[in-house]
């Protein structure tokens, strides 16, 4: 018995009757005794499995822990290995893995690890790329590994897991071990993937300089001319012709399909100097006759161009993207889920571009559960999926829904280190504090990031942008005004250059109507009708707060029917847009206007309005 015992706690899992006596020598009366006291002691359980063979586990795994734990290890160890014995005929994928593990836990790591290797790219296909990596490093133990190719495996397998701190090292070791440029080149540019994927943005761009260097290409940070020229070519429009005779070698796959992530990744910090690298892995993909990694940087092409256009409307670039990128795949499914989920995040934008908030919810959400089918939750892409998502949650004001993705983020995140997404995680736990009315909270926590990140970076604008809201909030106007006057002269014009500089230009409005209603110094109305004209001809998710900037300046011209008629608008198209708390904010500041009962009544409403969407009372007092 004390021997079926050590061998159920060494499977892990429901095992067959006619195994079990394999592995433990017993006859079926034996085993059927042993069954039996151990059922009546509650330690184990059987069923009858799909092909009616009885399946015999133990009964919980607290009864597992106590036996591997009461055991001699010397027992625990002869279990494995009678299992790995068991196994030795067992072929399939998930035999072949069984083994290996029965083997490492037996302590016999030398026999387990020429058998990793396949058990290692079988997980990598389905998806366990955390096994999959402890497995490839399993097999580098074996006597005549080659170290090059499982050095690159499980650098990959780690980067495909979203462990990109535990990547970095792992491609180093890929680089030193290669013994030719063609290695070490696609390894460089792994290790830089992995230190932009980890948070480590210097360090990353250093990288991609050397691996640039070493093929005689130009540096990423080379914004200047080099960048002017790749911004007119991205422009342009798709260009050159795929080779349909060309053969391209796995190293060269490997190279051009880390470029393409590499600068997906630097797009979340440079957008700009991306766009040149992603036009030069393009060029060598459409050279080199691969389809889809073409195809791939079409849709990311697409995206880029529905995210930087300011203006309403379709984007006719993003289309010729997004078109050359269907032909390019022929109507063939791609290898790379990277090619689908692009393809997906391009509807997402055009969605999200005309507030179609449901079509974009159900997008996402088929993205990110795509991804995590695949086994990449955690990747780059899969926490860009969940901010995507969470973008729409802000817009709206959306908060118990914000709130659930806040936590999916923060737990995803945290699970594989905080990334590359470190400083939306913070933007997002400020949110959270400005729906919950804590703005003083909401600053410091903001404040404390302005000597955290690089002072460049892209995403520290939304860091300001926020944080003269709270600002506003709290009545520090001058150091509202003066933030986002500087926020401008910086990034002029990128800061009206993107989808949501509607968005922007509104809450620069609203901040400007505040400082003109207290008679601040230099605020203007000029300014004030500069940038509701912005956010009037950008997709609409400013719209309403444009609006009701207007009217706030309406009101402090003594032009209450103005005023008024302006208030009336941003409701209808708050509801238009189903931005529910818009609708609120409105209300609440009509009833404001007109006073009186009436005034009283629209106020009542208001509160029960976003009370309804979970918005502290003093949000709608407090922010325009």
């Amino acid at each position: 018995m004390r021997r079926l015992l050590g061998v159920l706690a060494a499977a892990e899992r429901w095992t067959g009757e006619l195994l079990l006596r394999s592995v433990t020598a017993l006859s079926a009366a034996e085993l059927g005794d042993c069954l039996a006291s151990l059922q009546h002691q509650g330690l184990a359980v059987s069923a009858v499995a799909s092909r009616g063979e009885v399946a015999i586990d133990l009964a919980h795994d607290v009864v597992r822990a106590a036996v591997l734990e009461g055991l001699p290890a010397a027992e625990i160890r002869a279990a494995h290995e009678a299992w790995a014995g068991a196994l030795a005929a067992d072929r399939d994928e998930i035999g072949l893995y069984r083994r290996v593990h029965h083997l490492v836990a037996a302590g016999h790591v030398d026999a387990a690890a020429p058998l990793a290797r396949g058990a290692a790219d079988a997980a990598a296909r389905h998806g366990a790329f955390g096994l999959a990596a402890e497995l490839y490093s399993i097999a580098l133990r074996a006597p005549h590994a080659a170290p090059g190719p499982l050095l690159r495996a499980r650098a990959s397998a780690l980067d495909e897991a979203g462990r990109h701190a535990e990547a970095v090292a792992s491609w180093r070791e890929s680089h030193d071990a290669a013994s030719s440029s063609e290695d070490r080149v696609p390894a460089a540019i792994g290790e830089a993937h992995a230190l932009l994927a980890s948070g480590a943005f210097a360090a990353g761009l250093a990288r991609l300089d050397t691996a640039a260097a070493a093929s005689g290409e130009p540096s990423a940070r080379a914004i200047g001319v080099r960048g002017a020229v790749a911004a007119i070519g991205f422009l342009v429009g798709p260009r050159g012709r795929l080779r349909a005779d060309a053969t391209a070698t796995p190293h060269e796959i490997e190279r051009v399909e880390r470029e393409v992530r590499a600068a997906e990744t630097l797009s979340l910090h440079e957008p700009v100097a991306s766009i040149g690298m992603l036009q030069r892995a393009q060029a060598r993909a459409l050279r080199l006759g691969l389809p889809e990694v073409a195809a791939w940087c079409d849709y990311l092409f697409a995206v880029r161009a529905l995210c930087g256009r300011h203006r309403a409307g379709p984007s006719r670039l993003a289309e010729r993207y997004r078109a050359r990128g269907d032909r390019l795949l022929a109507g063939r499914p791609p290898r790379l889920v990277e090619v689908l989920v692009y393809r997906g995040f391009v509807a997402f934008w055009m969605a999200l571009r005309e507030a179609r908030w449901q079509d974009g919810v159900a997008i996402a959400e088929r993205e990110i559960a795509r991804l995590e089918r695949q086994g990449r939750s955690g990747s780059v892409m899969h926490l860009s999926g969940i901010l995507a998502r969470i973008a729409i949650d802000v817009l709206r004001t959306d908060i118990a829904a914000h709130a659930r993705q806040a936590a999916r983020l923060h737990e995803t995140a945290l699970a594989v280190g905080h990334g590359t997404v470190g400083l939306q995680l913070v933007i997002t736990s400020a949110d959270t504090m400005v729906f919950r009315g804590d703005f003083e909270g909401a600053r410091r926590l903001l404040r404390e990031q302005l000597g955290t990140w690089q002072r460049g970076l892209f995403g520290m604008s939304l860091v300001h942008a926020r944080l003269a809201l709270c600002e506003l909030a709290e009545d520090r106007l001058a150091e509202a005004r003066a933030r986002v006057l500087a926020l401008e002269a910086q990034q002029r014009p990128q800061v009206f250059r993107t989808v949501f500089s509607g968005v922007i230009a509104a809450r620069m409005a609203a901040i400007e109507a505040a400082c003109l209603r207290a008679g601040l110094s230099g605020a203007s109305a000029a300014r004030l009708h500069k940038l509701t004209r912005i956010a009037r001809c950008a997709p609409p998710l400013g719209l309403p707060l444009a609006l009701r900037a207007e009217a706030s300046l309406a009101e402090h011209d003594g032009n209450i029917g103005g005023a008024h008629r302006l208030l009336l608008e941003a409701e209808r198209q708050a509801e238009r847009f189903a931005m529910p708390f818009d609708v609120a904010r409105a209300r609440y500041q009509r009833g404001n206007l007109l006073g009186g009962a009436t005034g009283a009544a629209l106020v009542g409403s208001a509160l029960d309005l976003a009370a309804s969407v979970g918005a502290s009372h003093r949000v709608l007092d407090r922010l325009p």
